[in-house]
């Protein structure tokens, strides 16, 4: 890195405020370069084919302990902490329109196909899982809605752990909780009084819920009863009332089904064609885990629930349900079955998308990124990969013939929970 004054005006030194020092630097054999004026807390810096990232300054007071996010992809570090005798410089990747958005944006503004919302729920509990894994390690000061920001082109989701860092004002605080409670995500316990409830792991695994809900269901987990219509004006009081520890879950089982025409009407007829374990996980966050928030689920259970889900996720979206392999139960009738020797098993659909972790050993790193999909070639199903993954079309051999995909051995079946 090299780093020089600004040459001073008339012969004149500047004042210190003025002061501009440029930056230089290779990161990934990409020299990049800009500029800070003195002060300042964060710049950008760019390359020479146009990549930028924000830089952030620190002074060496601060101990700043490195984190291996090469280990977590969902979560967005620095790439680099560049050291010097009074400042330290942390190099983060600049996530920003038009290429990322807010997930409030997201899910309270836009509408999104459903094959969108599947994929970007499995992103979410795959994130949410890392930052719990990791949780202890980082400098997690609060949670800030918009520091979880969704990939447009592809709907994966990544975590800007700097944002979780930073302590701020307590106007940026007051500014950051009136939003949550305003879209319902905040933890029931937090209505009383946030500032003195620790961000942990129930909170996190709370918010997680709400998320997957709005994603899944295009709903409000709560408020069935017809306060909306009470209320029409949502203060600090009436948020407590529908949010907070009273809260009642829009679908209740106990014989209170709460959906009116208000809200919940999507969710009600969502729920005749999900998964029934998702719905377990569901009843469990917003009935136990409101009165006992370590009750709530883990995101490793979500994931693992989402991980399923987008195995068998027809793109019509007709039926969401996980069969039971073991019977065949809830298995779609008169189709054939790809069958993977890490233990992948997928109905062979036309247009089914095949996401790189279904093809992955299942100890690396969750890799939601769509490669392929199955296709009717010319002399029947194929499974055909994206251009840029450069592999071969993979004719599908119906009478049961072995076959390689991508060196893992594989065989078609009929009914493999009877073998």
């Amino acid at each position: 890195m090299t780093q020089e004054k600004e040459a001073s005006r008339g012969g004149a030194s500047l004042f210190e405020e003025e002061q501009i020092y440029r930056m230089s630097f290779t990161l990934d054999q990409e020299k990049y370069a800009g500029e800070r004026r003195a002060g300042a807390d964060s710049f950008v810096v760019a390359s020479e084919t146009g990549k930028k990232l924000l830089v952030q300054v620190r002074e060496n007071t601060e101990e700043i302990e490195e984190f291996p996010y090469e280990r977590y992809p969902h979560l967005c570090g620095p790439r680099r902490v560049i050291r010097e005798e009074t400042r330290t410089f942390l190099l983060n990747d600049l996530m920003e329109k038009p290429f990322y958005e807010p997930i409030e944006e997201v899910l309270f503004g836009k509408g999104i196909s459903l094959t969108q919302r599947i994929l970007l729920s499995l992103s979410l509990a795959a994130a949410a899982a890392e930052l719990e894994d990791a949780l202890e390690k980082l400098p997690v000061r609060r949670f800030r809605l918009d520091a979880v920001l969704v990939e447009k082109k592809r709907f994966l989701v990544r975590i800007d752990c700097a944002k979780l860092g930073q302590a701020g004002t307590e106007e940026d605080v007051e500014e950051a909780y009136e939003k949550m409670a305003r879209l319902g995500l905040m933890p029931p316990e937090w209505y009383e009084d946030p500032k003195k409830e620790p961000l942990g792991l129930p909170q996190l695994r709370h918010i997680l819920a709400v998320l997957l809900f709005r994603t899944l269901c295009a709903s409000d987990p709560f408020d069935g009863s017809g306060t909306l219509k009470e209320y029409p004006y949502k203060n600090r009081q009436i948020l407590a009332k529908l949010y907070g520890k009273e809260a009642e879950y829009i679908l209740n089982p106990a014989g209170k089904n709460r959906a009116n025409v208000y809200i919940g009407q999507t969710a009600k007829v969502i729920f005749g064609r999900i998964c029934p374990e998702l719905k377990k996980l569901f009843d469990k966050a917003f009935l136990e885990g409101v009165k006992e928030p370590e009750q709530r689920p883990t995101a490793s259970q979500w994931l693992e629930n989402q991980k399923q889900m987008m195995n068998w996720y027809q793109n019509a979206g007709q039926d969401w349900r996980i069969p039971d392999l073991r019977t065949g139960s809830g298995a779609l009738k008169n189709l054939h079955y790809l069958c993977l020797e890490n233990g992948t098993i997928l109905p062979v659909l036309p247009e089914k998308q095949i996401c790189r972790y279904m093809l992955e050993p299942a100890e690396e790193p969750l890799d939601e990124t769509i490669i392929g999909s199955f296709k009717n070639g010319g002399y029947g199903p194929e499974l055909v990969f994206q251009k840029e993954e450069q592999q071969p079309s993979v004719p599908l051999d119906l009478y049961g013939g072995p076959m390689k995909i991508r060196g893992m051995e594989a065989q078609i079946k009929k009914e493999p929970w009877k073998e």
